[in-house]
């Protein structure tokens, strides 16, 4: 009996060679994981920046495609025209939104120092609250450190470089979207061409519903955006608050 039961284990053991394929594959699972996660970190805000130009690329699809049907116009010359358009109103609402902001944080920047000093002292509005709340001596011990980082460089490098940064991915995404939006057509039939003719038309008509779904999604956003920032205007404007634009 007992030759038999170790003959009968012996045929139910598991040979080498698939311990090996099964060691070896999930080395080569997670080795592939690993190579994807980390070559995924490294590229991310390529892909961010390719995400946010399709997204502009598909909302503004339907208004190229608009132009170029009822103004008889090439896909170039009505993918430029909408794109312009749409750069100069966004520019509008930059410039509307920065300037306001940009001549207070000026006034606000060019009268920090003497804030400071005068607070050092226990004099103007922050040095009198200062003394107030017994922390003139605190202010006296700190605020020179403030008025030392003022002057420092490293945070205007810092800035500068978050402004060159921004720049180019701003750059990079607009150039994107413009791309997307001329070759859009033949990317769209290349991608359905990959698929059954039975379904090419299909998918095309659903490509389309979306493109028009999100392009009215925006334009109901904005409309609604509209709507509320006019109204909490003129409510701001009777208060005499000051940025009431912005």
């Amino acid at each position: 009996m007992t030759p038999e039961l170790d003959s009968g284990s012996a045929d139910r053991s598991i040979p080498v060679r698939q311990y090996l394929a099964f060691w070896g594959t999930g080395v080569i699972v997670v080795g592939a994981t690993v190579l994807l996660v980390g070559f995924a970190s490294r590229i991310a805000t390529v892909l961010v920046l390719v995400t946010v130009a399709a997204f502009f690329a598909i909302v503004l699809s339907p208004p190229v495609r608009w132009v170029e049907n009822r103004l008889h116009l090439r896909r170039g010359l009505a993918t430029m025209t909408v794109f312009v358009i749409g750069l100069l109103a966004f520019a509008g609402l930059i410039y509307a939104f920065a300037r306001p902001i940009y001549d207070a944080s000026t006034t606000f920047t060019d009268d920090l120092p003497r804030i400071i000093r005068n607070a050092e002292r226990g004099r103007g509005q922050v040095g009198r609250w200062l003394k107030d709340i017994g922390a003139q001596q605190f202010a006296r011990e700190n605020l020179p450190k403030v008025r030392r980082s003022l002057t420092n460089s490293n945070g205007l490098v810092a800035a500068a470089g978050t402004l060159v940064t921004g720049t180019v991915a701003t750059l990079t995404t607009l150039v994107l979207a413009f791309l997307m939006l001329l070759q859009g057509p033949r990317i769209g039939g290349f991608l359905i061409e990959l698929f059954p003719h039975r379904r090419a038309n299909h998918l095309r008509r659903v490509a389309t519903d979306a493109a028009r779904a999100v392009t009215g999604y925006m334009a109901g956003n904005l409309l609604i955006s509209l709507i509320a920032g006019t109204a909490i205007y003129i409510w701001l404007r009777s208060l005499f608050i000051p940025f009431a634009f912005v």
